[in-house]
């Protein structure tokens, strides 16, 4: 009866510790840094959901919902972030981090501004990186 109940609890241990490494794969994957295309794609996709879309519309609202303006940057931040993360499909990599880092740090700059609530900042950041596309895109477009 003892060795049954040892057995027992033996199976029930192994089978939480093969849960939890389940359940840690999953989130793990669940996290996955955006492809390029994945972030261009939410950032300046078609449509009125990209974040884009919808800060452009925040901005223009009065008053201005800074809810909405700050929760927008921050998506954006963290896109531009995963842009560094990832390889080119064109060109060589030097030139991808330069493009790369460089557009994280407008997104970052786009969300203390937007942190601030300072609305001319905010909105100049914005028409920043809008302005930045075209070279990096020359580069490593595929």
């Amino acid at each position: 009866m003892l060795r049954r109940l040892v057995y027992g609890a033996t199976a029930a241990i192994v089978g939480l510790g093969v849960l939890m490494v389940a359940l840690t794969t999953a989130s793990a994957d669940d996290e996955k840094t955006p492809t390029n295309k994945e972030v261009m794609k939410k950032i300046n996709g078609k449509g009125a959901t990209t974040e884009g879309a919808k800060l452009k519309t925040a901005l223009t609202k009065k008053p201005t919902d800074w809810t909405a303006v700050q929760t927008t940057t921050r998506e954006i931040a963290t896109l531009t972030a995963a842009l560094a993360k990832n390889e080119p499909k064109k060109g060589d990599a030097a030139s991808w981090k330069k493009f790369a880092d460089a557009y994280a740090a407008q997104g970052k700059a786009l969300d203390e501004a937007a942190e601030k609530k300072d609305l001319a900042a905010t909105q100049s950041a914005f028409q920043q990186m809008g302005r930045s596309c075209m070279g990096c895109h020359r580069a490593h477009r595929g």
